[in-house]
């Protein structure tokens, strides 16, 4: 394997760096090193290459909650050592990876990494894993602890590595597992006490040949999960923490060997404000801090704002520019330059914000305008080419379109480093004539130039953007839960204390800085001291799937025997495993659960199993363009129309032309495909197309892709033998394949969504309730279509959708409107939907049309409830 080439050393003076031989020297007495630290110590950047540096021929996996985290790591890190992105530093992320044979440090979401020991328990590929940000809770990242401690027990209880293969022909002992635990503000003792402490038992005796199960499926799973959670005990005193403390050996045959090391001082102090009142308007409060700090503040110093999402964060944007052409003389509103930062944007839209800004004097910033990957490329004096390469700015790249000075390579056009496009010289000079009169319109130069960064909380860790020392907190995050019945709820929510010890650390990087408090001291003290554990609150149906699919939960594959860091309650997993069991993806069989040939399938789809399973259903249904573009634009999780106060009016016009009677799946199918065609030979082009239908450009580019991997996946799947009786148990209609080929393509899709949305369906309630009320839950739950559904009542009013504007198969021919609907032929009876939103009222997002009769259908005893 290759060995690092001379680094260039941005992270010198990083705290970690004087700590690196009593962290490496922990690690090689240990199993397990817990690794805390303050914000900007250095750990997620550093470790990997002291451990490359010590062991050359290591192989190792760097965990990150979020895909940006992921990207941009992975980019700053190649940077850091001179080398293009890809090679010995990579990353892998769901729906895009930067990866070859020639990769040793591989930073991936903890997903995807989740995904990968699915097929490889023991993850024998690699030498070390370093799971960073544990403090956050992440469900994935719960699960990924668990998984890695399994492998690192087995890996160590397997015989020495002979270099050759095993008597029964298994392939060699990969060796020891080394495991490293990072985070500025988790709760070590959990860690160390976790590791160290053996695997509860696995659970009941394996059932012998001839027990049978005669309750239904559902009632066989809940009894299946009879097992008591095991309790983790606290121990009252915990040691201060500080330099290494000795080597927790366990017994032999019990846990791990875990070393734990702190890495004191923070680069740069932080001083914290907080409001005096409470804000009414968090967003509003926001934009206006940013701009009475641009104003009083002296720059350098780029302002970092935290919202909750995408939607919340254009309209920021917006607001941002529209306030600082009214208020600010017009040189100083050109210096202000704000931008989004949110995971669904693509790579070189992320890169905007995470870029740093080009010297004032003698370099210059020139985006080349690539329509394929959206480099821009910056030209320092001395001839050093710096470009983005689609992520972040890389130092010293090889890969550099133009020779020293800056000359292009060719007198006619521009060759992008990244993708090898050609861009013709008129382009270019047009982006370089446009940044020119923005520098020119300033009145302080260049360097003056401010970024208002407006982020989700995918700013909060690992990610360093350069220049930042004014952070503007809100105290609020979206938090995902779940109903009983297994529906997603989205509210905003407040922050942990620790979660805000992390966004205002992000003012001290690089420099002093200052972090700006939205709420009152009071408010801080009155939120939790960590973030909650989503084990104990989202949905566990994608979890316990992976879980059943590795077999790591004992010989009945009980999904309450698996060894937690934290347990969920036995009733959350009881209610997963009944949608699962609805869905076709979990049987039951002799009182063990098994996944079916379908929950096989539905594991290897990065997608929600709602999305999977419809999306499985409709190669059974042949219908399976309109879902793959559904389903594509939903997992983008990006704005699908223009956002903000401006563009309110052109977009209610354009979901109107798009809107299918149905519902929003196939509305959203209508604007991919049409978007798909706009940008193909011989269309419009994607940018005046989505100029023209008040269209998310950024959100249509990463979903197309995602469609096309989606694509991919499943025709793979397809083309496998054992496919066919999938298939045939995925189909319920009782006329077989001339019942499908006389059906309308629209209801194919919509039966498509009713299999797949199993507990996520509402039936609409006249009288006194006059709401949606959803189905399968304990306790029932009310809530109105949202106002962005072409379903809504406000929709439903202006006469609804027509024949969709986008065309493809779901536009083919118009669909007439479900028959199951609420006696006046305009809203349907029966929905089912994508999410719930809480916010002053429950909303579903994304709702579409079906009949209740196709719920009990596909979901079996689930929906007894519904049937008519």
């Amino acid at each position: 394997m290759s060995t690092p080439s001379s680094p260039i050393h941005p992270g010198q003076g990083l705290p970690i760096l004087a700590h690196g031989p009593s962290i490496l020297g922990a690690l090689d007495r240990a199993d397990v090193l817990v690794l805390s630290g303050e914000t900007g110590s250095g750990k997620s950047t550093q470790l990997p290459q002291l451990l490359l540096a010590r062991h050359p021929d290591a192989v190792m996996a760097i965990s990150q909650p979020r895909r940006v985290a992921a990207t941009a790591v992975a980019a700053r890190v190649a940077a850091e050592r001179g080398e293009p992105l890809g090679g010995v530093v990579g990353y892998a992320v769901r729906f895009d990876e930067r990866c070859s044979p020639a990769t040793q440090v591989r930073y991936a979401t903890d997903g995807l990494m989740l995904r990968e020991a699915v097929g490889d328990p023991t993850l024998s590929r690699y030498t070390h894993v370093l799971l960073d940000e544990v403090h956050e809770r992440a469900l994935a990242t719960d699960v990924l602890v668990a998984v890695v401690k399994r492998a690192a027990i087995l890996r160590r209880q397997l015989p020495e590595p002979t270099g050759g293969e095993g008597a029964a022909g298994a392939p060699p002992n990969p060796g020891p597992l080394k495991v490293v635990l990072m985070s500025a503000t988790a709760d070590v003792e959990l860690l160390v006490r976790y590791f160290s402490t053996a695997p509860p038992p696995a659970g009941r005796d394996a059932p012998t040949a001839d027990a049978a199960a005669s309750p239904s499926p559902s009632a066989v799973a809940s009894e299946a999960l009879g097992v008591a959670s095991p309790v983790v005990k606290k121990k009252k005193k915990r040691p201060r923490p500080g330099s290494p403390l000795p080597v927790a050996a366990p017994p032999p045959g019990s846990g791990l060997a875990v070393a734990r090391h702190h890495v004191r001082g923070r680069q740069y102090p932080v001083t914290v404000l907080y409001a005096a009142d409470p804000v009414a308007d968090y967003l509003d409060a926001a934009v206006t801090a940013a701009l009475q700090v641009h104003v009083d503040q002296p720059v350098p110093g780029d302002i970092l704002v935290f919202l909750t999402g995408a939607d919340e964060i254009d309209a920021a944007v917006e607001l941002l520019r529209a306030r600082a052409g009214r208020l600010l003389e017009r040189s100083d509103a050109r210096s202000l330059l704000p931008l989004p930062l949110y995971a669904s944007l693509p790579p070189a839209a992320q890169a905007r914000a995470l870029l740093p800004l080009p010297p004032g004097k003698g370099g210059r910033r020139s985006a080349h305008g690539c329509r394929l990957c959206g480099g821009t490329e910056v030209v320092a004096p001395d001839g050093g080419g710096r470009q983005t390469m689609g992520d972040l700015v890389h130092d010293g790249a090889v890969r550099a379109s133009r020779s020293g000075g800056g000359a292009a390579a060719d007198a006619d056009t521009t060759t992008c480093s990244e993708c090898g496009g050609r861009v013709t010289a008129a382009s270019a000079a047009a982006f370089a004539a446009a940044a020119a009169t923005v520098s020119a319109g300033s009145s302080r130069g260049s360097s003056a130039v401010r970024k208002v960064i407006f982020s989700t909380n995918v700013a909060e860790t690992s990610v360093t953007i350069s220049g930042v020392r004014y952070v503007i907190d809100a105290g609020v995050a979206k938090s995902r839960t779940t109903t009983p019945s297994g529906a997603d709820i989205l509210r905003v929510a407040p922050i942990s204390r620790a979660a805000a010890a992390q966004r205002a650390g992000r003012a001290g990087r690089q420099a002093a800085g200052v972090a700006y408090r939205l709420y009152s001291e009071a408010a801080w003290a009155r939120m939790a001291p960590r973030p909650v554990a989503e084990l104990a609150s989202a949905d566990l149906a994608p979890t316990v799937l992976s879980l059943l699919a590795m077999r790591v939960c004992g010989p009945r594959n009980d999904p309450t025997a698996f060894d937690y860091l934290q347990p969920p309650k036995t009733a959350a997993v009881t209610a997963a495993l009944e949608r699962l069991v609805g869905l076709g993806a979990v049987a039951v069989t002799a009182g063990s659960l098994a996944v079916t040939p379908m929950g096989t399938a539905m594991a290897r789809l990065p997608v929600r199993p709602a999305h999977a399973r419809a999306l499985l259903e409709s190669v059974a249904l042949d219908v399976t363009a309109p879902l793959l573009s559904a389903v594509a634009l939903l997992a983008a999780d990006g704005a699908v129309w223009a956002a903000g106060a401006a563009a309110r009016a052109a977009a209610d016009a354009s979901r109107r032309a798009f809107a299918h009677p149905t519902g929003d799946h196939l509305t959203l199918a209508a604007v991919l495909d049409a978007y798909a065609a706009a940008a193909g030979e011989g269309g419009e082009g994607a940018g005046p197309f989505c100029k023209r239908h008040a269209l998310n450009a950024r959100t249509l580019a990463a979903a197309t892709s995602v469609r096309a991997q989606l694509a991919g996946l499943l025709d793979t799947i397809s083309r496998e033998p054992h496919w066919v009786g999938v298939a045939a148990a995925g189909g319920v209609l009782p006329g077989g394949a001339p019942a499908v080929a006389a059906m309308d393509p629209a209801e194919r899709v919509r039966r498509c969504l009713a299999a797949g949305y199993v507990g996520a369906a509402a039936s609409w309630r006249g009288g006194a309730v006059r709401a949606y009320v959803l189905l399968g839950g304990a306790k029932p739950m009310a809530a109105a279509v949202h106002p962005s559904s072409v379903l809504s009542a406000a929709a439903l009013a202006r006469g609804g959708g027509g024949t969709p504007a986008g065309g493809g198969a779901s536009g083919a021919a118009a669909a007439r409107r479900p028959a199951d609907d609420d006696g006046r032929g305009r809203r349907p009876r029966t929905v089912v939907f994508d999410e719930l939103v809480i916010t002053s009222k429950a909303y579903l997002r994304s709702v579409t049309a079906v009949e209740s009769g196709w719920l009990v259908e596909h979901g079996g005893d689930y929906y007894r409830s519904v049937q008519a």
